[in-house]
């Protein structure tokens, strides 16, 4: 009750405590103005009433001394009260208080005593009656007592009609005081509404130059004139946040465009250098050259390890990092650190132990890019620093709750360790236990802030334990989710039957590459895996070669001269017919920031490669977009359900009922789509378009997926709008194909749950 009331309206508050006040008063008043008036009708009643007595009494003075001829003429006399109606009896006794005369109204019970009991001089006032009697004194001497009964009728009736009336009042009056209540509080709370609802208008449209023009010298008043200087102090503060804020975005924009550049500069380079390295081992050296050939690699890794946390810390730096739950196998990403680093270890002459809790379940749900690159910092931050004895890995299971379980692991060091008054230090960027640190082991004194904001990205903790020239223990907590999965299918991507078919029939690949050390090492790669080469290198020859041959993929880097990949990959999907048109691209980017992969997925590019790349990952790239191709005649297929199969885990009715539901919605979308574009309504349509880009790329509808990315863009500039009829026809056109595809798919689902169903 008293909440409800805490949330009324001050105008309903004001009006409540007017009328409540008024109302106190009014009853107030009449309580203390009846009991004035029963204490004035009982002064007064007694006085009329004592008058009555002695003028009674002292008429009959006479005839009490005449007893037979007397009381008759006493009878007379008291028979004169019957006209006041309101006594009930009196009576006049002689000097020894026996009856002399009496009367009494002609009601059953009333008659006067017959021998009075009360003393000569008495007054009684009892609940409901009042009695009196008086001596009768005649030249002074006391000759009997006159006594006089009489009610309270008169007072009983009079309470009861001014009851009525002063409850008339009352409500007169309350009707009164709630119309001036809603009328003056109008004075007080219209300046304070006001001010509300100027703030509300404030805060929504977020102009700081209105003012309040309420100038009065009362409170609120000053409140008023404070209001307008701290909305005065507020725009000012806005201007120069706004001025802060477009200047850190631009300083962010261009901090992302540098890193952009400096990535592709340097990373474009080191593609030729690596990938000519590994083209070059796998030759014929003699161990000197060998050797030289082993160094080059190396500093070649530790340059890309460098550039990495670079880019990596300018990401969540920008918030740009999210993070992905799915489920996978823990204990083979654990185990995978022993193929990974046991040489090195061995070379190094250190040992190299790992130890999982036979709690820890196979399976778990977490983002697991993130947590080896955590488990891969770690480490790698551990070999560097260990120049004898060894590292361990120790993993256990914290706790366990229905939806989620925390695991523990240590990475154990016998290494430099830190100084006790750098351990506070040592997780802030480029901070190294030692100025000399960086000079005698390399690093960027990135890979411990990295590790550190990816845990807490995580939900998780981190910590350290170290004693300098001893060895440092990293101890991490990270929640995981819990899955029945027990086991998640690999997609082969190189399959025996494959490689026949590629040597009866190589592959025909664009290569758009402006970088001399990279055509090279591209086209060596190429074509040592049976694909046959056609090389241009800048935008508009690549248009051009797409126009004239029907390549199977085309392999397009991003910066090139006289026309980009981005402008070069729009043209080709905008500009051409069919098939030419629907080429797989593949971008071979050294930008690989988040910016710059979004760009070349809205230019309608498949997918990417980002460089400095191995030989194996570009084929196995080309492969995913190819591979379909070959066995399925992928060109005129809508659908690649490759992703859906991995989220699934190869689970038939799983896959099968993401169909269904995917079926269901695309309904749902055509309905709403039409609806906002006839309505105007561009904020439901970039949802109902977004929600409908997410569906289709589950869908593996790449295609269909750029294009509603190009449909999202417009919407969200407001632009093209008369283009948004054709790029719905669209999005109808290519969700029927894929739709029939689909509905294919899941009959042979349902025929065979359990079997393979080839998709």
């Amino acid at each position: 009750m008293f909440a409800r009331f805490i949330n009324l309206s001050i105008k309903k508050k004001i009006i409540f405590f007017l009328f409540i006040l008024t109302a106190f008063a009014l009853f107030v008043s009449s309580f203390l103005f009846i009991i004035y008036d029963k204490q004035q009708f009982k002064r007064k009643a007694l006085r009329d009433l004592s008058i009555l007595a002695e003028t009674v009494g002292n008429n009959n003075a006479a005839n009490l001394e005449f007893f037979m001829s007397g009381k008759e003429d006493a009878k007379k006399s008291l028979q004169l009260l019957a006209s006041d109606d309101y006594i009930e009896m009196a009576a006049i006794y002689n000097t020894s208080n026996l009856s002399f005369a009496d009367y009494a109204k002609q009601r059953i019970g009333y008659r006067a005593p017959e021998k009075l009991e009360y003393s000569s001089d008495t007054i009684i006032f009892s609940k409901d009656k009042i009695i009196i009697t008086k001596p009768i004194i005649y030249k002074n001497h006391t000759h009997g007592t006159i006594f006089i009964q009489t009610n309270l009728d008169e007072y009983k009736e009079r309470t009861i009609k001014f009851l009525v009336v002063i409850s008339l009042i009352i409500f007169l009056a309350l009707i009164i005081s709630l119309i001036m209540a809603i009328y003056f509080q109008g004075l007080i709370t219209k300046p304070i509404v006001n001010l509300a609802d100027l703030m509300k208008n404030i805060a929504d449209t977020r102009n700081y130059s209105i003012q309040s023009s309420y100038n009065s010298k009362d409170e609120i008043g000053q409140l008023s004139s404070v209001f307008n200087e701290m909305i005065t102090r507020l725009g000012k503060q806005n201007k120069d946040l706004k001025i802060a804020k477009d200047r850190a975005e631009y300083s962010l924009k261009i901090k992302e465009q540098f890193l952009a550049n400096m990535s592709h500069e340097i990373r474009t380079p080191m593609n030729g250098v690596i990938g000519m390295t590994d083209l070059l081992a796998e030759t014929e050296l003699n161990e000197e050259q060998f050797q030289y050939l082993e160094n080059i690699k190396i500093s070649a890794d530790n340059l890309l390890v460098i550039i990495n946390d670079i880019l990596d810390f300018s990401k969540i730096e920008a918030g740009k990092v999210k993070i992905v739950n799915e489920a996978f196998d823990f204990r083979k990403l654990v185990h995978q650190y022993r193929d990974i680093f046991e040489k090195r270890m061995t070379q190094k002459g250190l040992f190299f132990t790992i130890e999982i809790d036979d709690a820890i379940p196979n399976f778990v749900v977490g983002d697991k890019v993130r947590l080896n690159q955590i488990l891969t910092n770690l480490v790698g931050n551990a070999f560097k620093f260990t120049q004898k004895g060894g590292i361990s890995m120790k993993f256990r299971l914290k706790t366990v709750t229905e939806n989620s379980q925390t695991i523990e692991f240590e990475v154990i060091d016998t290494g430099i360790g830190i100084m006790k008054d750098k351990l506070e230090a040592i997780f802030e960027e480029f901070n190294q236990a030692t100025n000399l640190t960086t000079r005698e082991y390399g690093g960027t004194g990135l890979g411990l802030t990295i590790s550190k904001q990816l845990v807490h990205l995580m939900e998780g903790t981190i910590s350290v334990e170290s004693k300098f020239g001893e060895g440092s223990n990293f101890l991490v907590t990270l929640p995981f989710g819990i899955t029945n999965i027990q086991s998640i299918a690999v997609n082969q991507v190189i399959t025996p039957k494959f490689n026949k078919i590629a040597q009866d029939k190589p592959l025909n690949v664009l290569l758009a590459e402006d970088n001399k050390l990279n055509q090279l090492f591209a086209r060596e790669v190429l074509q040592k895996n049976n694909m046959k080469v056609t090389l241009v290198e800048n935008g508009n020859e690549a248009v051009k070669a797409a126009a004239d041959n029907l390549f199977d993929v085309i392999l397009m880097d991003l910066h090139m001269p006289e026309l980009d990949g981005y402008q070069a990959t729009k043209q080709i999907r905008t500009q051409l017919e069919q098939p030419n048109s629907l080429v797989p691209i593949i971008a071979l980017t050294a930008a690989v920031t988040k910016s710059e992969i979004d760009k070349s997925f809205e230019a309608g590019i498949n997918d990417y490669i980002a460089k400095p790349f191995k030989a194996e990952i570009l084929i196995k790239k080309i492969l995913q977009q190819t591979i379909n191709k070959e066995f399925m005649n992928e060109s005129k297929k809508i659908t690649n359900l490759d992703y859906l199969k991995n989220m699934a885990g190869d689970n038939n009715e799983i896959i099968a009922e993401m169909i269904e539901m995917f079926i269901d919605q695309i309904a749902e979308y055509v309905t709403n789509i039409n609806k906002a574009i006839k309505e105007g309504n561009w904020d439901d349509l970039k949802l109902h378009v977004h929600s409908a880009k997410s569906s289709v790329a589950i869908m593996g509808m790449n295609k269909l997926r750029a294009d509603m990315q190009l449909f999202e863009n417009a919407v969200k500039a407001r632009e093209r709008k008369e283009e948004y009829p054709e790029m719905f026809a669209n999005f109808i056109s290519q969700t029927n194909k894929g739709v029939g595809e689909l509905k294919e798919i899941l009959l042979r689902l349902k025929e065979n749950k359990k079997g393979e169903v080839s998709f």
